[in-house]
């Protein structure tokens, strides 16, 4: 079972390969944070990164709101092992956004998560407000992501 409602964020592997960047726990703590888990096998994965590419501009970098998002590929097949592989759809899909490579599964075991897509939105205070698997109700954690934008102080 993924982590709970009000968990904090857990640490990122320091063994996992980084894309665009590395963040780490005490980086992301202090804004609201999306953490995504995608794999470049899946198809309902590929669809949403549009959408994520679409927070990410919309509600982070200098002119948004100051969430802060974070990918993890998950490998789900042999292909997904292949970091060049994994490099040339985070290029195709013009993902700027930190990526974690999590070959070795670390960041899933640190999540206890073990599907892809899955989306975490995280407080201010690191506080797990917001968890979801598939791709329906990608409108309910937009509107979390709103939210936990407008909040200054942990609920």
């Amino acid at each position: 079972m993924p982590i709970r409602w009000r968990e904090l964020l857990p640490e990122f592997p320091s063994a996992g390969a980084w894309v665009n960047g590395e963040r780490t726990k005490a980086q992301l703590t202090g804004r609201p944070t999306l953490v995504h888990f995608w794999a470049a096998s899946c198809e309902t994965c590929r669809a949403g990164l549009p959408l994520v590419n679409e927070w990410h501009r919309k509600y982070g970098g200098p002119d948004g709101l100051g969430l802060q998002t974070v990918g993890v590929h998950l490998p789900r097949t042999a292909e997904d092992e292949d970091a060049a592989a994994t490099a040339e759809i985070i290029a195709r899909y013009a993902i700027s956004h930190p990526v974690l490579l999590d070959g070795d599964r670390a960041a899933a075991a640190a999540f206890r998560n073990e599907c892809v897509p899955a989306y975490y939105a995280f407080d201010r205070a690191g506080r797990l407000r917001h968890y979801q698997a598939g791709d329906r109700g990608l409108g309910l954690l937009e509107q979390r992501i709103q939210k936990l934008l407008l909040t200054k102080e942990p609920e």
